[in-house]
């Protein structure tokens, strides 16, 4: 099986990763990091992925802060999935 995605890809992923939990970290907004990095943690085997799963506690001034510090975000919520 063939991986599209590079080292360097997955070593920038988990560099915004870690930039957004920072942030969350800052309005004590708690969070989790689901998906492929968690797999990895928790088998202790790496598993290439080109996106990064969080599951984050919502807070209104979350998207400002995140905007600020660069991120461009797409808001979405529980019911808009549910249709």
């Amino acid at each position: 099986m063939s991986n599209d995605v590079s080292d360097p890809d997955q070593e920038r992923l988990r560099s915004c990763l870690n930039e957004v939990c920072g942030q969350l970290d800052t309005l004590a907004i708690p969070w989790a990091i689901a998906g492929a990095f968690a797999a990895d943690e928790y088998r202790g085997s790496h598993r290439v992925t080109t996106d990064g799963d969080l599951l984050v506690e919502w807070h209104p001034d979350l998207p400002d802060v995140l905007e600020r510090a660069g991120f461009e975000l797409r808001i979405m919520r529980d019911q808009e999935r549910c249709t």
